[in-house]
C-alpha cells in the first residue's frame, strides 16, 4: 500500500469524526456481538482496505497496474463471462456492491472484451467528474450514465443486448425503493433491478472483486439469479421478493471479507414511506 493513501485515510479518520461514527454504528448494527475494542480494530481495517483501493486505482489511472496480472482467476472469470454473454438474448444486469475493488472489476471486464454501461452517482465536483472520473471509466470501453437518467439508458442498452452494471448497496427511498432485510435490519433498496427483470427479462448476475493479497484479486462471478415465486403474490410483492434475494447475495459476499465493504455511509437511514 502506498504510504500517502494510508496517510490520507488516517487524516480522514481524524477530520471526519461524524463519518467514522456512522461507520462504527453500521459495524455494531451488523455485528452486535463485537466488543468496543474489536469494533474499533474492525474500523481501522476498513479504512486500511479503502486506502489500498484508492492506491490501486491511482496506479491503474497512470498505467502502473497491470489488470492482466492481478486477477488470480482471470481465465476462469473470462470463460464465465463469455458463457453468460452467449446465453443472454435480453442483455445482462451485473449487480455489485461497494466491496473489494469494484472500480477495478468493471475495468477488468471491459478490458477482457465485456464492456458495460455503468450507472454511477454523479460527484459534486463537475470538473473532477468530467476531467478525471469519466475518462477513467471509459479507459477500456465502458460508458456511464447518471442515476437521474439511468432507467431510459438501461432499457435501451438491454434492448440492444448490452450489459449494464449497478452497485445496489445504496439507500433508495420509496417509491423508487422497497424495504428489505440487510444484516438483520430493514433498509430501503432500489427496486430498479427487479422492475427491469420483470419487464425485459435480462440475466441478473452478481459480480464482485475480492482482494486476496497485495494487488491480487479474485473475480467472483455468480450464477444468474432466477427467483421462484409462491402462488398468489401481487406484482409489488414479487418486486420485494426479488430485491430481497439480490440483497441476500450481496450480504453473503460481504460477510466473506467484511473489512472490504465501505461501511462509511449510512446504509440504514430512516425509511421514508409513501403517504
Amino acid at each position: 500500500m502506498h504510504a500517502w493513501s494510508l496517510g490520507l485515510l488516517k487524516l480522514y479518520y481524524v477530520l471526519k469524526p461524524k463519518r467514522v461514527a456512522i461507520m462504527h454504528a453500521n459495524i455494531r448494527r451488523a455485528f452486535p456481538d463485537l466488543t468496543v475494542e474489536e469494533m474499533e480494530a474492525f474500523g481501522k481495517e476498513v479504512y486500511g482496505e479503502t486506502a489500498k483501493t484508492v492506491a490501486e486505482l491511482v496506479l491503474l489511472y497512470h498505467n502502473r497496474l497491470d489488470i492482466d496480472t492481478v486477477i488470480i482467476n482471470k481465465e476462469e472469470a473470462i470463460q464465465k463471462l463469455k458463457a453468460l454473454n452467449e446465453n443472454a438474448p435480453n442483455g445482462i444486469i451485473y449487480i455489485m456492491a461497494h466491496y473489494g475493488n469494484w472500480e477495478l472489476l468493471v475495468q477488468f471486464m471491459a478490458k477482457s472484451g465485456f464492456p458495460l454501461v455503468g450507472v454511477v452517482k454523479e460527484g459534486r465536483n463537475s470538473l473532477i467528474e468530467q476531467k478525471i472520473l469519466a475518462p477513467f471509466r471509459r479507459k477500456f470501453g465502458n460508458s456511464s450514465v447518471g442515476h437521474t437518467s439511468s432507467m431510459i439508458t438501461i432499457a435501451k442498452a438491454l434492448r440492444a443486448k448490452k450489459s449494464v452494471t449497478l452497485a445496489i448497496d445504496q439507500v433508495v427511498q420509496p417509491p423508487n425503493g422497497v424495504v428489505v432485510d440487510f444484516f438483520g435490519h430493514a433498509t430501503a433498496a432500489t427496486k430498479a433491478i427487479a422492475v427491469l427483470k420483470r419487464k425485459y427479462d435480462p440475466l441478473v448476475v452478481p459480480v464482485f472483486l475480492t482482494r486476496v493479497g497485495r494487488q491480487q484479486f479474485r473475480a467472483d462471478i455468480h450464477e444468474p439469479i432466477e427467483v421462484a415465486f409462491e402462488e398468489g403474490l401481487t406484482e409489488k410483492e414479487r418486486i420485494v421478493e426479488m430485491t430481497q434475494q439480490y440483497y441476500q447475495v450481496i450480504e453473503k459476499q460481504i460477510r466473506q471479507a467484511p473489512q472490504q465493504w465501505l461501511w462509511f455511509y449510512n446504509r440504514w437511514k430512516e425509511i421514508k414511506f409513501e403517504k
